[in-house]
């Protein structure tokens, strides 16, 4: 009888985007100070800041949609 040895493909290595994960870090930054600046004018009692903290939440809530639910 002779040796017989497998052959195992070799795996290659996964390729990373670090370009793209660290544009999704910097959106994940930009939307959660959005979200905190947004509770931060929402508090306050003027109307103005109401009015910011409207506009600056649907932003969030479009790139939070936009990017993170795939």
């Amino acid at each position: 009888m002779t040796k017989q040895t497998k052959d195992t493909p070799k795996v290659s290595k996964k390729n990373i985007n670090f370009k793209a994960k660290a544009g999704g870090l910097y959106d994940l930054a930009v939307a959660l100070a959005e979200l905190a600046s947004v509770y931060v004018f929402a508090t306050q009692d003027t109307k103005v800041l109401w009015v910011l903290a409207g506009v600056l939440g649907v932003d969030c809530a479009f790139r939070f949609a936009s990017r993170f639910l795939r």
